[in-house]
This record gives C-alpha cells, structure tokens and sequence, in this order.
C-alpha cells in the first residue's frame, strides 16, 4: 500500500515542522469525520522507554485510575491499538495521514482480514496521534527520536513538573499549534502548573508565562 504526498500550499512552507502532515488539504475528507470523538481522540497510549505503556490524557477525560484494574475489553483494546499501530510503521508506506487515508486503512482491514469497521475505528490510530515523516519521507507513528535530555524537550518544563512526561508536552503542543478550539483549555492549564511548580518565577516575571507559550509556538 502506497499513498502518495498530496501536493497541497502548506508543503511550500520554507521552515517545516513536525506538525506540517496535520494541515488539511483538498480531499483529505477530515471535514467529513464521522464519530469524530472517536476517531479524533485525543488520549492514547505510548510506550514510555522507562515506564512501559503511558496513557497520554491531558484532559482525564477517561477518569482513568491507574490503581484500579484494567478490564478485559480495555486489555485487548490496547493491545489491538499496539499491534495496529505497529503493522503501519512497518507495512504500511504512508505519506500523511488524514480521513482519506483512515478510510483506505478501514476498506482494506476489512477486505484483507475480516475487521469489521466497528473495531478498526477503535483501533486504528488517531487522527491526532503523534506522527512524524522519517528522512524517507515515510510517516511513523509515536514521537520523533531525539538526541539529549528528554528527548530534545527544554528539561525545565519536565524537571518542575509542568508536564508529567513528554507525550503529555507533545499533545499541549497539539493543542497550541493545531487545534484552535481548545487552545484556551490548554493555556489555562499551562498557566495554572506555571502558578503551582513555579510560583516564584511566575510571580516575578508575569511575561514568562506569554513568552513561554510565545517561544513553543517558534519552536515547534
């Protein structure tokens, strides 16, 4: 399975970012999702290298409770969402990832394995989920590889505890550049852990916080 890069305008941007493949272009149907909170889902899982499986939810909107046990119908959920993930790294040759491409990836599941659209809607990944194109310009699922502390990350937003890891950074940053609707959410969250784990900074220069954000904009 082969699809090819869509020659949209945002392509020509001089500097691009690991966020390019998200903007939409003419016939990537994003504008025509159907159960779109499920298929936009926002939560998913990672495999942290030093904590296994992380649930990434900046939200809690799963009112997930890591002491309770996991159900049967979560266990295998997961563990579909793992195997599917990685048979698209490794099988699949994407080149971006929208709707259309979602589509394709259901008919041909369903055709080629007997998975009913029911389950691979559940268990393909999101339309939201972390993505990155490798030097080939093949697209792979999970965060871009870095060299250094944290993964390239800036530590001081690791190390005080404004984000419990580097996939909760990377979905505010999702947030922030991409998903305008929910930006506010977003920023009064940040401004809120800058008010809880840095309160002397964020007392003494009140322009941290709008720098701050100022600054991930630039960045990333």
């Amino acid at each position: 399975m082969y699809f090819q890069r869509s020659r949209a305008n945002f392509w020509d941007i001089a500097n691009p970012t690991d966020f390019d493949t998200y903007l939409h272009f003419p016939e990537c149907l994003c504008d025509q999702v159907s159960e779109c909170p499920i298929i936009n889902r926002k939560h998913f899982y990672f495999r942290h290298p030093h904590a296994g499986l992380v649930l990434v939810d900046l939200y809690d909107e799963l009112n997930f409770d890591p002491n309770e046990p996991l159900s049967l119908l979560h266990l295998s959920m997961r563990s579909a969402r793992e195997i599917i993930r990685s048979w698209c790294n490794r099988s699949v040759f994407l080149q971006n990832y929208h709707y259309t491409h979602f589509k394709i990836l259901q008919d041909f599941l369903l055709s080629s394995f007997k998975i009913p659209n029911c389950i691979s809607r559940l268990s393909l990944p999101s339309l939201c989920e972390p993505r990155y194109n490798r030097e080939d310009g093949l697209l792979v699922f999970g965060l871009k590889p870095y060299t250094g502390l944290f993964n390239g990350y800036s530590p001081n937003l690791i190390r005080i505890n404004m984000f419990q890891n580097q996939y909760i950074l990377w979905q505010a940053l999702y947030i922030l550049i991409i998903d305008g609707h929910t930006r506010r959410e977003v920023l009064d969250f940040i401004e809120n852990c800058c008010k809880l784990y840095a309160p002397r900074r964020f007392r003494r220069n009140r322009q941290f916080f709008h720098s701050f954000i100022y600054r991930f904009r630039l960045i990333y």
